[in-house]
């Protein structure tokens, strides 16, 4: 049940974070016609893009607590917002230390492919101006990308630590995210930025310029929902790994996604890779199987363990 959970999981990050992905990159990179006949632009306005993002996320996740409401819970026990009551503490043993340890350098190479994969991304391209810059750039995305492992490591300090389900804790931070980034949206852009969201300083803040710009460009809002929908749906996946696998499997099915995500990217939008970036590449493929012989040769030792006490309790008898 365990397993089939896994692949369940495994296959809806995939495909609702690879849609993400593409359309993340089309609402980046692709700028949208103005039916009225004025200059194509790109959209610009991210802390609008991540409010409609965290807002759907809150609401699938708040659907779905309601889905699995029991007739007994409240509304409050449904959303986790009451006194969480700590969990008991598992015992340890060696098996799941040396597991541990395996995973942790599976996570690691894996890291490694992902960021060889990043810092070749501009060698040997015709238009990369000034490649020193590129590159400390880049280093500088993957050390703030290295956040993201601090989040699911409090997160899964969390979930050991207090009963409550991935659900709910995804409505409650996605709820707080929206929160805050509405507020932020009403701060007034900055005369001197005001023309890289595509709009005059008279919009006042990013809300109406955003607002402003899916009225001249209506194509933009489906690409808006199309990619909120299915980040969404993508995150149930994520918060249903993390609360029954950990984050360290967790960890490792988001980085080879990227993986995945970046080499579609290719194909789709014909760019060349460079020699580092199939080296990358290799270290990751190595990396996954190098986990998928740690978890067969796991499977066979608790399989003998299990016969090894079968026949001592057999003879006993």
């Amino acid at each position: 049940m365990a397993f089939v959970r896994l692949v369940i999981c495994v296959v809806g990050i995939y495909a609702s974070f690879l849609s993400w992905a593409l359309i993340q990159e089309r609402l980046s990179t692709t700028p949208y016609e103005d039916p009225s006949g004025g200059s194509p632009k790109y959209f610009k306005s991210v802390i609008f893009l991540n409010t409609v993002q965290s807002g759907f996320r809150a609401t699938a996740a708040l659907l779905y607590l309601l889905l699995k409401k029991k007739s007994s819970q409240s509304m409050l026990q449904v959303l986790g917002l009451t006194n969480p009551t700590p969990s008991k503490p598992e015992k340890s043993s060696k098996p799941l230390k040396s597991s541990k340890l395996s995973t942790n350098i599976v996570v690691g190479m894996v890291t490694i492919g992902i960021s060889l994969f990043m810092l070749f991304a501009n060698h040997g391209s015709k238009a990369s101006k000034g490649p020193q810059q590129s590159s400390l750039f880049g280093l500088s995305l993957l050390l703030v990308n290295l956040i993201d492992g601090a989040t699911n490591s409090t997160q899964d300090k969390i979930f050991s630590r207090f009963t409550i389900s991935g659900s709910q804790l995804m409505f409650i931070m996605n709820t707080v995210a929206t929160i805050i980034t509405l507020a932020v949206l009403q701060a007034p852009i900055p005369t001197a930025i005001s023309s890289f969201f595509g709009t005059s300083n008279s919009s006042g803040n990013e809300f109406t310029a955003a607002i402003e710009f899916i009225k001249s460009s209506p194509k933009v809002l489906e690409d808006i929902l199309l990619f909120s929908s299915a980040g969404a749906i993508g995150q149930l996946f994520i918060f249903e790994t993390l609360s029954h696998f950990g984050s360290l499997t967790l960890v490792t099915i988001t980085v080879t996604r990227k993986l995945f995500t970046m080499l579609l990217s290719v194909f789709i939008f014909n760019h060349q890779l460079s020699f580092g970036q199939w080296g990358g590449i290799a270290i990751v493929f190595l990396a996954i199987g190098l986990e998928a012989y740690v978890k067969m040769s796991g499977h066979g030792q608790a399989k003998s363990i299990i016969n090894e006490k079968q026949k001592s309790k057999m003879k006993e008898l």
